[in-house]
């Protein structure tokens, strides 16, 4: 699991993306929790997709811990919340996906 904290922008994608590549092949599931985002703009939108495109590619899945209601609110004003899979704890995963084919 990567946990991301603070401001999820144009400043923090680069380094998100960097600790996440060496790991992203080795887990069936890559698990990335938003629990303590603060902020997310535009560039961590266009990471999270591609990154959950390329999973889907190779059979794997990204899932998201859901983040506080003013993080999780820009994934439902972009319809992405229907596009990606969402969890509210890390143990949901057990469980069906919440994400929409």
């Amino acid at each position: 699991m990567v946990s991301i904290s603070g401001e999820f922008d144009i400043s923090a994608a680069a380094d998100v993306e960097r600790r996440i590549r060496p790991i992203e092949e080795q887990v069936p599931i890559l698990v990335l929790d938003l629990r303590e985002v603060s902020f997310l703009d535009s560039s961590a939108l266009r990471l999270l997709m591609m990154l959950d495109a390329n999973a889907r590619e190779r059979g794997r899945r990204v899932a998201l811990v859901r983040g506080p209601e003013q993080v999780h609110r820009v994934f439902r004003i972009t319809r992405l919340e229907h596009q990606l899979e969402f969890v509210d704890h890390p143990t949901d995963l057990s469980r069906p996906t919440q994400r929409e084919s």
